[in-house]
């Protein structure tokens, strides 16, 4: 029941994991959808830009002359204008003076007609009287004086309307002349406005076009930028997509091992609850023997190099013990009244009772060598080989190593034929300690004793990144699920954080006594365990908090490794034990 209550807790945990997953790869795909159509925007305002960029040269030059002519048409109008205004001054003079020589002639008329009058009527009083004093001669030539006067007066008067019409026929062209001036003047001066109008429009096209100019080049560096940026950002969305891809596989693999496990562990209960009561006793009995501290062993034996000690319990369990310090590890159920154990060759035992047969098991697990490269006479490795880890997809093996103060070298071998698929022969300049594969099998992380970080491509061996930081041999590195973030870890006692889009270091914390000598992240979290030298193996987070640490770790501890799921961990030390926990519950298995 426990078991069933476990799994389906785990089937949960992993129908999340698979759900958050899901929901991440949506979430990048969306990204990417978005970025892509983001870019295509600005490619196009792009190119329209650098299309405006190419015609405002010409659109200048013709705006330039377009305001010379605008210019040259206000002069001209302007010009006229003046012309115009000249005439009108003219035309207003020459009335003016016909006015004056009209004002002038009609008094002299006025004054001439009032002369020849006066003078018509002295010359008749003048007759008059000489008519009536007969033969006074003197009389007579006064008549006949005031008579010529008022002939010469009559004629002067007579001369002066002459001059009269004329003088009127001038005033009235002179009237003509300045209407026509006065029209000119208003035609030309209404030119004026339309004119400088267009002139400025010119002048501000002109400047739009000189200041739309002076901006583009910042416009244009900006778009390159906002390309740049969303470029790298749909880069980075199909990396996130492939590894959510593949953390949704990863997920989904977990559910459906989850869903197995549970229904397994259903079958399991529901056969536990009908097996016959004689077995139920003996389970009752086991566990009270197991309470009390004590189990009813008939018979045992050292297995191995005596590090281990088989017992046989009287329902015919074969138990494993570790002679230090009395740690459980392998148990087998063997049908039969078994009395008797025995160790055979090859890590074998040999059970004897009741039968008259021999039941031979295997105690450990049997292991069988595939494959060897290299050897003592004809080796690819320049020297010691110090680092291995497998690809993903388990098809390829990087080993590094090198020869101390000289060179560091990696390889990547074909698993399946031991064939040589990538040398990289100067990857550092000194051993290489440590070296992961990324999560998608591209890329290769590698640590040296020249205190480098370093990122190879998987396919060329091109490098694509070296972190700078720690101050002792790099000893350790991982990759965080998503393939963004790497931690590493030394002998400065250190653990670093790394930015690998961008290279920066996101964190360093330390809090060891001695070297810091491997580093895991936890499944897709951002915990991750690390071991060290003074004899701790413990769960940190990103930022350096402690979660916890794991018990019965009472030597100097060389490595550690996780399950992908990040559910067990498991170490080695200088005590030569290999130790297993579950993470979530610090329990040492």
């Amino acid at each position: 029941k426990s078991d069933v209550e476990g799994r389906e807790k785990d089937l949960k945990r992993d129908r999340e994991a698979a759900k958050k997953a899901a929901e991440a790869l949506i979430k990048h795909e969306k990204t990417l959808a978005e970025k892509t159509k983001e870019k295509s925007e600005a490619e196009a305002a792009l190119k329209r830009l650098n299309d405006e960029i190419a015609l405002l040269p010409k659109d200048i030059l013709a705006a330039k002359k377009d305001q010379v002519n605008a210019d040259t048409a206000l002069k001209v109008v302007q010009e006229q204008s003046a012309k115009a205004k000249a005439a009108h001054v003219r035309a207003s003079n020459v009335k003016a003076q016909a006015v004056e020589v009209k004002v002038k002639l009609s008094a002299l008329l006025m004054e001439l007609g009032s002369a020849a009058q006066a003078a018509k009527q002295l010359a008749a009083d003048a007759r008059s009287t000489a008519s009536a004093a007969m033969n006074d001669r003197t009389l007579a030539a006064q008549a006949d004086t005031a008579a010529a006067l008022a002939k010469r007066k009559a004629d002067e008067f007579e001369t002066a309307v002459e001059r009269h019409t004329p003088a009127k026929m001038q005033l009235a062209k002179a009237e003509v002349g300045l209407q026509i001036a006065a029209q000119a003047l208003a035609e030309t001066n209404a030119k004026v406005p339309s004119v400088k109008a267009l002139l400025d429009g010119k002048v501000k096209a002109l400047a739009a076009l000189q200041e739309r100019q002076k901006k583009t080049p910042e416009e244009k560096k900006k778009l390159e930028k906002k390309i740049a940026d969303t470029g790298n950002t749909i880069l980075n969305a199909k990396r996130e997509i492939d590894l959510a891809k593949s953390e949704v596989g990863f997920t989904n693999r977990n559910v459906k091992t989850a869903e197995s496990n549970l229904e397994k562990a259903r079958v399991e209960q529901k056969q536990a609850s009908q097996r016959p009561a004689r077995y139920k006793a003996y389970l009752a009995s086991a566990k009270s023997s197991e309470a009390a501290g004590v189990q009813d062993w008939v018979d045992a034996v050292y297995i191995g190099c005596g590090t281990q000690i088989a017992t046989l319990s009287i329902e015919g369990r074969v138990q494993l013990w570790a002679s230090d310090g009395g740690g459980r590890s392998h148990c087998y159920d063997v049908v039969g009244g078994a009395r008797y154990i025995r160790r055979l060759s090859n890590g074998r035992l040999a059970l004897a009772g009741d039968a008259p047969e021999m039941t031979p098991i295997q105690a450990e697990p049997a292991w069988a060598l595939a494959r060897v490269i290299g050897d003592s006479t004809d080796s690819p490795f320049e020297d010691r080989v110090i680092a291995l880890d497998f690809s993903p997809d388990g098809q390829r093996l990087a080993t590094g190593g090198g020869f101390p103060s000289r060179g560091g070298e990696i390889y990547i071998w074909n698993v399946e034929d031991g064939s040589e698929e990538l040398r990289i022969p100067q990857a550092h300049s000194d051993s290489v300690c440590a070296l992961a594969f990324s999560p998608d099998g591209k890329r290769l992380a590698t640590g040296g004793t020249d205190r480098f970080v370093r990122i190879f491509e998987t396919g060329r061996g091109k490098e694509l990144r070296a972190l700078e930081g720690h101050t002792g041999h790099v000893l350790g590195v991982s990759w965080q699920r998503n393939g963004r973030v790497l931690a590493t870890v030394g002998a400065d006692k250190a653990v670093k954080i790394w930015n690998l889009l961008n290279g920066d270091q996101k964190k360093s914390f330390s809090g060891f006594n001695k070297e810091v000598t491997s580093v895991h992240f936890l499944g897709i979290g951002k915990q991750a365990v690390v071991s060290s030298g003074d004899k701790m193996v413990k769960v940190v987070k990103e930022d350096g908090g402690e979660v916890r640490r794991l018990p019965d770790t009472d030597a100097y501890m060389h490595s550690s490794d996780v399950t992908p799921d990040g559910r067990l961990a498991v170490a080695g030390g200088f005590d030569g034990i290999l130790r297993v926990w579950d993470v979530n519950a610090g329990k040492l298995l």
